[in-house]
């Protein structure tokens, strides 16, 4: 029941999201609708075919997801581009098409314009996607408003609900590396060259697309998302979705690097960096249990990315956190959420 004084911040982002879907569920899925809500994209077949179409689209704003004092326009337009592929990326999709539309300032010089725009090309580009449209309007700051289409084998999609239990999880890259290069950053603190590693992967993250597209091919993953609210908020959505748990061992979680000076110097905690900084856009992806680690050591060398086991899924419908110290500890479902209060 709604009290006339809910708002969308004191309900936050996911309940949002499942009042959506409660108003639309009443609507008349087409036919060639074969995943729609409640994945990083959305897949339609093509007719008469076995490929599907992939479609996600993402909203960065000026002063919510980016400060352009902080970031140059040209690695803003960059990062945008990577949030959308990484979705595409996250599907084991290859990524063909978009459309880009910005809201501008209009006082904003137009050698950031060019910069902001030439940043997008040259991130999608990289990955052999061209622009094919768009819109403008004025707006008080900057967003940028990209709808990205892709392409992928129907047979062999990477999905959020097909996780099973005894399925050992991997995740790729340093997880907590970005939220803390992001720390360093508003921290003014980041000068240091041993920062700079952290401070990059925070403004220019690497879509998993090669490392996702063999997965795939190969029928290596049995499930899969991409990491842009937590580890553990994302891992929640694979949990959600399969109807499964899991278990993180704390001694198998990769450490981003200087993590013990990070500590010191920002008050931060390393661990729940890792566990729910955000912002990675690293893969994280289950396998069956029988898969041989030859495979996935082939696949990690091919595709020159680190991967790491940190644990496995299980039957209980909780995500549990393991040391040697403490035991198991259940791992709330926290993370980054847009509508949160913040100070």
């Amino acid at each position: 029941m709604i009290k006339t004084h809910d708002t969308i911040s004191s309900s936050g982002e996911f309940e949002l999201i499942r009042r959506l879907e409660s108003i639309i569920s009443t609507s008349i899925s087409p036919e060639d609708l074969v995943v729609g809500l409640g994945d990083d994209t959305a897949v339609i077949r093509q007719a008469g075919t076995n490929q599907g179409l992939l479609i996600t689209c993402d909203i960065q704003i000026e002063g919510e997801h980016f400060r352009l004092e902080k970031l140059t326009p040209y690695q803003t337009g960059r990062r945008a581009a990577a949030v959308n592929l990484s979705d595409i990326a996250a599907m084991g999709g290859k990524p063909t098409f978009a459309l880009l539309s910005l809201g501008l300032d209009a006082e904003m010089p137009l050698q950031d314009f060019d910069h902001l725009v030439k940043g997008i090309h040259d991130q999608f580009s990289q990955f052999d996607t061209v622009i094919i449209g768009g819109n403008m309007s004025k707006h008080r700051s900057l967003l940028i408003d990209i709808t990205l289409m892709g392409t992928a084998d129907l047979n062999k999609l990477l999905l959020r609900k097909t996780a099973q239990p005894g399925d050992r999880l991997y995740v790729s890259g340093t997880p907590g590396a970005s939220a803390a290069g992001r720390i360093m950053m508003q921290n003014q603190k980041y000068i240091d060259k041993r920062w700079k590693p952290l401070v990059q992967k925070h403004i220019q993250p690497l879509p998993r697309l090669k490392l996702a597209r063999h997965l795939a091919a190969e029928n290596l993953a049995s499930a899969a998302i991409d990491i842009s609210d937590g580890l553990v908020a994302d891992l929640y959505h694979i949990c959600e979705q399969s109807n499964v748990g899991a278990r993180i061992d704390q001694s198998r979680l990769p450490a981003f690097e200087c993590s013990r000076e990070f500590e010191s110097l920002f008050g931060q905690n390393a661990l729940e960096t890792v566990l729910y900084g955000g912002e990675d856009y690293e893969l994280l992806f289950t396998v069956p249990s029988e898969l041989p680690d030859q495979n996935l050591g082939d696949v990690a060398r091919l595709t020159q990315t680190p991967i790491h086991e940190i644990g496995s899924i299980t039957k209980t419908p909780q995500i549990m956190l393991y040391s040697p110290e403490k035991g198991n500890q259940i791992l709330t479902n926290k993370g980054w959420d847009h509508f949160a209060r913040r100070s």
